[in-house]
């Protein structure tokens, strides 16, 4: 993490696991509240296995090559060197395998017009990759005005027999920020990253989280839309980036951070569906730290170890022009959403709208060091332990421009869930009870 130290991710992966004490009640697979655990129909299957120590080591000059398009042979290859990419190249796996083992990848620099992109490719990764002295991200990338596509991959880490067994020191990396990642773009000016419709899983849990960008210029774009991760250590990073999209995605079981921006202005976060974020030791479903002109809409998030939603503004990067609006969250161990600030400084002009707030242990919605609040057409139900009031909680600094046309209630009333000035609202057989039903 040494050479993290000076950027602003850090800064925000540190003050996220600051909460750590108060997120972290919920143990690993239990289903909160007393329901039943969320079904595993989704969950990604183990495409990986030891075939690896039987295959060739990766050498380009062996590989198919045609053009800057390398094909990865039938059986797949091994890699366990780093790979220097200074040209355009796209990696065709075609559903076969490249298996990175001690401090293997690709260290891609690229000049302007160039492009990398892998595509149909399995990227199977062994978790004693990560012990290894020299152990870097996988995917490491920078440059300036280049193409960097990830699309239609699967990534796998799998275990090794003897690593990582020992619960103990789960628990010790679960409260530690990611170090490694599968893909990294240390710095990247004017760049398109696009992240799309992928298929990732880590069998070693709390070795590494899946994407970052480090701090980016606002002309960089990132995409990361229909992709399906499940139990990695910090899930998508995106820092310091303008007109970025974080969408229709579905995220289970993955701890610490799930969807974190930072420093950012014009990003869209819509339609992802965050399952048991933080994977029952801590983290968030939408982190928020520092940004202008934000939405987050049409988002679930479903049981989590910490906050659903959490809004965090700065003096560096203050918080303004937020629309929080549509989204379900619900069982979570701690609020509902939650605005604060890192040093007192002020949030403005944040809109709460249409939001379902649910079953959350702490408050629906908690708020402090906020000018022009808005709070309008939610709905409250059975948060703060259920029954027990308040199911809100305004605190110190907190200016409401707007508060109407919320429904707050202990018991659930079809009458009034019904009426007509919540008719906009989701109706009750939208919300995600059918992942879980009462004993």
């Amino acid at each position: 993490m040494n050479r993290l130290s000076t950027n602003i991710l850090l800064l925000l992966l540190f003050f996220v696991s600051l909460t750590i004490q108060v997120c972290s009640s919920n143990i690993a697979g239990e289903a909160p509240n007393g329901l039943r655990e969320i079904s595993n129909d989704l969950l990604i299957e183990n495409v990986c296995s030891e075939v690896h120590k039987t295959l060739p080591i990766f050498d380009l000059k062996d590989l198919e090559v045609d053009g800057n398009k390398l094909f990865i042979p039938n059986g797949g290859v091994t890699l366990d060197d780093r790979v220097q990419v200074k040209s355009s190249l796209e990696i065709v796996g075609r559903n076969q395998p490249i298996y990175i083992i001690d401090g293997g990848g690709f260290d891609v620099d690229l000049e302007a017009g160039k492009a990398f992109k892998i595509q149909s490719t399995t990227i199977c990764v062994t978790d004693n990759e990560f012990d290894t002295d020299d152990s870097r991200d996988v995917f490491e990338l920078q440059g300036s005005g280049i193409e960097i596509d990830f699309s239609n991959n699967r990534f796998n880490a799998v275990k090794t027999n003897n690593a990582h067994t020992d619960q103990a020191d789960y628990r010790d990396n679960a409260y530690s920020a990611p170090s490694e990642w599968i893909i990294s773009v240390k710095s990247c000016n004017e760049c398109s990253i696009k992240i799309i419709d992928n298929i990732a899983h880590n069998f070693a849990r709390y070795k590494f989280g899946f994407f970052q960008s480090q701090q980016l210029p606002k002309s960089s774009v990132v995409q990361i839309i229909e992709n399906k991760i499940e139990g990695f250590h910090g899930v998508y990073y995106v820092n310091g980036t303008e007109k970025s999209v974080v969408r229709n995605n579905e995220l289970r079981r993955n701890s610490f951070g799930n969807i974190v921006a930072s420093n950012s202005s014009k990003l869209k976060i819509t339609n992802n569906k965050v399952i048991f974020p933080g994977n029952g030791t801590s983290g968030d479903g939408l982190t928020v730290s520092g940004g202008v002109d934000i939405e987050i809409l049409d988002n679930e998030v479903i049981a989590g170890s910490c906050y659903g939603i959490w809004l965090i503004s700065t003096s560096k990067s203050p918080l303004s022009e937020i629309i929080v609006k549509n989204n379900i969250i619900t069982d979570g161990i701690t609020s509902g959403i939650y605005i604060s600030s890192l040093d007192s400084s002020i949030a403005r002009n944040i809109l709460i709208d249409g939001n379902v707030l649910t079953r959350n242990k702490a408050f629906g919605l908690y708020a402090s060091n906020v000018d022009d609040l808005a709070v309008v057409n939610n709905l409250f139900l059975h948060n703060a332990r259920r029954d027990a009031p308040p199911q809100h909680l305004l605190a110190n600094s907190v200016s409401v421009k707007i508060w109407q046309n919320n429904l707050i209630a202990s018991e659930y009333s079809a009458t009034d869930y019904g009426s007509e000035k919540f008719e906009h609202l989701k109706s009750l057989e939208g919300l995600p009870y059918s992942v879980y039903s009462n004993e």
